[in-house]
């Protein structure tokens, strides 16, 4: 197993992430598509990870999910703990400090994690959930302060579902696949959107203690956005084994990245980058870092295989189909509801 590296803020150098302007697709630019999906594909096939500026996000949308969330992990630990979901598989709700250990997903057993999350998922208040469906997340729980949350955390979570649609729709391009390729496979979608709060470090962390552990996405792709320039954000690239590298922050936009059905979908031509939240170096110590990542997700009863044009005689299929939910709920470290087939 590989050990863990707890130290303060690891400086291996900095990931050359592409940062692209999807503005021309949006606006659809003579040849913007094929010109941006082919830099979207350069990007996965590499770090897994890439900036995007010209999203068309609104920046209100954006300022008031930030100043809400702050707003909510300011208020005393008792009420925040009064919407702690019921059981720790819920994934909805408030998780305190040192609640969770994103490393046990990749099989390493380390401290908990050095931060506090909410999250909400798709149910209630996005959709209701189908007859017979598997729930990956429990329904939401909204806190009663700030009272505007859950409205501007709604209709942030909509901005995130239609920016969705649009990065699956360059990824399809990229691929040479139909433009509603992916959007026609991943039914009616699980996404979950999370605010992660990162206190400052006062208190020197246990060994193999770091703000988050390592891990790879479970879904489609992540959308996260980060707005304090607090560094922290590591990945490892798959040929540097114990080299960890710091994503540059994307002041105006979204840093996005390949999670693992989308390296499925890709027959491993994509990257689902492993990725941490290192300790803070001395100078951010005292700083406290608050980032928002959106969790694209398929249907549950998605079936996931390699697209044909990812798969060739000299590449032949390196995944076996496995529905969605199956996957993220065994990573989520719920039974799977069926084996891969």
């Amino acid at each position: 197993m590989r050990q863990p590296d707890d130290s303060p803020g690891t400086h291996a150098g900095s990931a050359a992430i592409a940062v692209i302007d999807i503005a021309p697709y949006l606006e659809e630019s003579p040849g913007s598509a094929v010109k941006i999906a082919a830099e979207v594909r350069a990007a996965c096939e590499t770090f897994g990870m890439f900036g995007i500026v010209g999203h068309g996000v609104p920046d209100d949308a954006i300022a008031d999910v930030e100043r809400v969330s702050r707003a909510f992990f300011d208020l005393p630990v008792e009420e925040k703990m009064s919407y702690a979901p019921r059981s720790r598989l819920d994934y909805v709700g408030y998780y305190g400090m040192q609640s969770l250990a994103a490393a046990v997903t990749i099989g390493e057993a380390t401290p908990k994690d050095l931060f506090e999350v909410f999250s909400c998922g798709p149910y209630d208040d996005i959709r209701a959930p189908g007859d017979g469906e598997v729930m990956l997340f429990a329904r939401n729980i909204w806190p009663r302060r700030p009272p505007e949350l859950r409205t501007v955390w709604l209709r942030y979570y909509r901005q995130m579902e239609q920016l969705s649609k649009v990065l699956l729709r360059i990824f399809a391009v990229a691929l040479d696949l139909g433009e509603s390729w992916f959007q026609d496979r991943v039914g009616n979608h699980l996404s979950e959107l999370i605010v992660n709060h990162y206190p400052p470090q006062t208190v020197p962390p246990l060994p193999g203690q770091v703000r988050q552990g390592a891990h790879t996405d479970f879904g489609t792709l992540t959308i996260l956005r980060s707005s304090d320039g607090v560094p922290g954000l590591q990945i490892q690239p798959e040929a540097s084994a114990e080299v960890w590298l710091d994503v540059p922050h994307v002041p105006d936009g979204f840093v996005v990245n390949v999670s693992d059905l989308m390296t499925h979908w890709t027959n491993g031509l994509w990257v689902s980058p492993l990725h941490r939240v290192s300790n803070p170096p001395a100078e951010y110590a005292t700083r406290h870092r608050m980032t928002i990542p959106f969790f694209h997700n398929p249907a549950a009863d998605a079936v996931i295989a390699p697209a044909p044009t990812t798969v060739t005689s000299q590449r032949p299929a390196r995944f076996a189909p496995v529905r969605a939910g199956d996957w993220i709920g065994e990573k989520l470290g719920k039974k799977p509801r069926s084996t891969s087939r």
